[in-house]
């Protein structure tokens, strides 16, 4: 995660011999003033654009990495003056992006907010942050598309691979040339406005809802237990949302289904033979046999059941499909 303005200035004041000798201002989440008390002189911390600082003082900008940019701002608490040497920062090529690759995610932002949607550019969307190597951007219900460049042997940029979710929460991985990047870029900003067909909190409530187990779950969807894990941590989308969600509507609907079915035999009997006691039979088994219900689900349809019976005036008891013992029938 890249840092805050105040948490770059608070690092570099730790780290620096004369921390004491300033006085730190927060002007906003991304913005921080620094004051060296003895002389007077400001430098000023934005970080405006995640991951790259930007260094402000009087006749005097740079934009850099983090790390870079907090070993300045350190130098400078120490009595360095701006423009800050080269040997005075222990520079780091390794964490400064190549022109070529750092052009390269300027176009994929930009080709990304010129196509974004109407009501998610309104509301500020896409954000970008990033490194050297990779760029992120981030929209609303958790849409986000992570870009790493890709080079040859010699370091020359060759385009880019990509991976992540579209606001319609379907599973993004591609790689390309430069020109099928910014497409991708622009074919995900475009999208923004969708509503996801499935969010990884909607899906984990739907399952407890259900009464399911993560590897419950992935039998009826067809998946792992690690992918459904991962489906409803974020961590990753599934490749076709809507499949999944029909496959969890149509468990829905059978719960559904089978709930109204045991509170109509409950009530029956109740009415009949038991005097208002209605009885609910569930099974005792955890197997999972093949194109039958999950149990789970079951029980789960026989605790709505009895919730409802409960709240219509009857007295209801579940057992056990293995130890059904009725008792006498009503005179």
């Amino acid at each position: 995660m890249s840092m805050t303005a105040q948490t770059l200035v608070e690092t570099a004041v730790g780290k620096a011999r004369r921390g004491a000798d300033v006085i730190v201002e927060d002007l906003a989440p991304s913005c921080t003033r620094i004051t060296d008390k003895p002389i007077g002189h400001v430098l000023v911390v934005y970080t405006t654009v995640s991951g790259f600082p930007m260094l402000d003082s009087v006749g005097w900008q740079v934009t850099l990495p983090e790390a870079q940019a907090t070993q300045l701002v350190t130098a400078w608490i120490d009595g360095a003056a701006l423009p800050v040497k080269a040997e005075t920062v222990e520079k780091d090529e390794a964490t400064l992006p190549a022109p070529e690759v750092q052009g390269l995610f300027d176009m994929l932002f930009r080709a990304a907010f010129d196509a974004t949607a109407r009501r998610a550019a309104a509301d500020n969307w896409p954000v970008s942050s990033g490194n050297d190597r990779e760029w992120t951007l981030t929209g609303p219900w958790e849409a986000r598309l992570t870009f790493t460049a890709r080079t040859d042997e010699t370091g020359q940029l060759t385009g880019a691979s990509w991976a992540g979710r579209g606001a319609d929460g379907v599973s993004i991985c591609n790689h390309g040339g430069v020109e099928v990047a910014i497409a991708a870029a622009r074919s995900w900003a475009a999208g923004l406005d969708e509503l996801p067909v499935l969010t990884p909190a909607g899906l984990k409530a739907r399952r407890q809802a259900l009464g399911l187990s993560q590897a419950d779950l992935a039998v009826v969807v067809g998946a792992s237990q690690a992918a459904v894990a991962q489906w409803e941590s974020g961590g990753r989308a599934p490749r076709d949302p809507a499949q999944v969600n029909a496959a969890l509507t149509k468990v829905e609907d059978q719960v559904s289904d089978i709930t109204q079915q045991l509170i109509q035999v409950a009530k029956a009997r109740a009415d009949n033979d038991y005097a208002n006691v209605a009885f609910l039979i569930t099974p005792a088994s955890n197997t999972i046999d093949s194109g039958e219900l999950l149990p789970a689900l079951h029980r789960t349809a026989t605790g709505r059941a009895f919730d409802q019976l409960r709240r219509d005036g009857y007295q209801p008891i579940i057992l056990e499909a293995q130890r059904v013992n009725l008792p006498p029938k009503k005179n």
